[in-house]
């Protein structure tokens, strides 16, 4: 009965020391997490780009986050079409792997493309990622994004895309996100 219960204590110790790091790890991405999530947890954004004479284009985004648990986030990113359906693009998930401390990213569209990738928090408030994208049709395409809450309403996006013939990174216009109440 000693050695069980030693046993058990023991067992407990390291639950805690691993529970403490893990807090110490990720508590920039949870931080971010908690703000993205708060409230309904979706972002709103118009299409910067849009044209009107694009009968398939998107003239909205949605950018939808959801907690998972401590160290996860779930998330969903689609678009509303003129005739105002909503598509959905993608599904994120986006996890600390607690031993190494850092944050991975895989997502996958309905059509079957995938990415996967990491993120690293700057702050409490800004996240940077960089994703590698895989398409059905056997193409790929690197992708960089940032994302920073310039307040508790307001979330800017600024992606890249790589240019494999010029090797050089090309920033598209930055997004506004407004947090829907």
């Amino acid at each position: 009965m000693k050695k069980l219960s030693l046993t058990l204590i023991i067992s407990c110790l390291f639950m805690l020391i691993a529970f403490t790091k893990q807090d110490h790890k990720d508590s920039k991405a949870q931080s971010f997490f908690d703000e993205v999530t708060k409230g309904s947890g979706i972002w709103v954004a118009n299409h910067v780009n849009f044209n009107k004479n694009d009968a398939n284009g998107f003239p909205k985004f949605i950018l939808e986050f959801k907690r998972l648990d401590r160290s996860s986030l779930w998330a969903k990113i689609k678009g509303i079409n003129q005739k105002n359906d909503t598509v959905l693009f993608w599904e994120i998930w986006e996890f600390v792997d607690v031993p190494s401390g850092r944050t991975k990213i895989t997502q996958r569209s309905p059509a079957g493309h995938y990415g996967y990738g990491e993120a690293s928090f700057e702050s409490d408030i800004k996240r940077i990622s960089e994703l590698s994208l895989n398409f059905t049709n056997g193409a790929s395409s690197k992708h960089k994004s940032s994302h920073e809450l310039v307040d508790s309403n307001l979330l800017i996006s600024i992606s890249k895309n790589y240019d494999d013939k010029t090797k050089t990174w090309v920033e598209t216009p930055a997004q506004e996100w407004k947090r829907v109440q």
